[in-house]
């Protein structure tokens, strides 16, 4: 998968310890055939809409303003980015939702799921079981990402505890009571997201999970990205299967 920020890429090379961008070592890699297994992540959606595999993630909020409302700045390279994030920032959009998630440490169901199998998960207008954790209802967020790799571009690396295939999705979102400090404080930590380091501000929230659900409060309308595509807006599901590829990719380093 290519495009602006070429993160499946960056996340296969990360994890194999090869330079992100260098094709030498891609192609070196196919050479040789040498593989790891990844995880895929499977979206349900109201109605009658069929579920979306995802490699990458699903994007809520300011991430999804920066990538879904800059397509016409494409030919800036990474810079659509960065100009986007600035201009996301500054307005400060809140966005309202009730975020659901099973931790890594419960499964979704007793029973064995695969991805193309029928769900295990509960209905989309079902309550919840009571081993998934939950913020508070109609919740105000700034962003907010599903992370299925580690990279969400080259630079941008929003959940640095991902493997390809451990099992698991990070939550990555921000809450922050709004102000002009808020602002300084998400650029603060977009800025730090180049080394990962925006997991340690207390203003950026992270947790593992196996399942997640997110319900837009009632009159939101604030865009949904996959895979950094844009989907229609709604109540959106989503479960992480293990080992449902192969990519070509170096053995990492020890």
């Amino acid at each position: 998968p290519g495009g602006t920020g070429n993160a499946c890429h960056a996340a296969v090379a990360a994890h194999g310890g090869d330079p992100i961008g260098a094709a030498v070592d891609v192609a070196y890699n196919v050479a040789r055939g040498a593989s790891t297994p990844m995880g895929l992540t499977r979206y349900e959606r109201a109605g009658d809409r069929p579920p979306f595999l995802s490699f990458l993630s699903m994007e809520w909020g300011l991430v999804a303003d920066v990538d879904l409302n800059t397509e016409s700045l494409r030919f800036l390279g990474m810079l659509r980015s960065t100009l986007g994030a600035l201009y996301y920032i500054f307005r400060h959009k809140q966005h309202r939702a009730t975020l659901s998630w099973l931790p890594v440490s419960t499964e979704p169901s007793e029973k064995e799921a695969t991805i193309f199998a029928p769900s295990t998960l509960p209905p989309l207008d079902a309550p919840l079981p009571s081993n998934w954790r939950s913020e508070p209802p109609d919740a105000t967020y700034q962003l907010l990402m599903a992370c299925n790799i580690s990279h969400v571009d080259e630079k941008t690396i929003m959940a640095p505890d991902v493997g390809l295939d451990d099992g698991a999705l990070s939550l990555v979102f921000t809450n922050l009571t709004p102000s002009v400090w808020a602002r300084f404080d998400l650029l603060d930590g977009l800025l730090k997201t180049e080394t990962g380091t925006h997991v340690e501000k207390k203003s950026f929230h992270m947790h593992k999970c196996v399942a997640m659900r997110l319900v837009p409060a009632a009159g939101d309308q604030t865009k949904t990205g996959l895979d950094g595509e844009a989907v229609e807006s709604g109540p959106i599901q989503a479960q992480i299967f293990s080992n449902v590829l192969s990519v070509f990719c170096a053995p990492p380093k020890t």
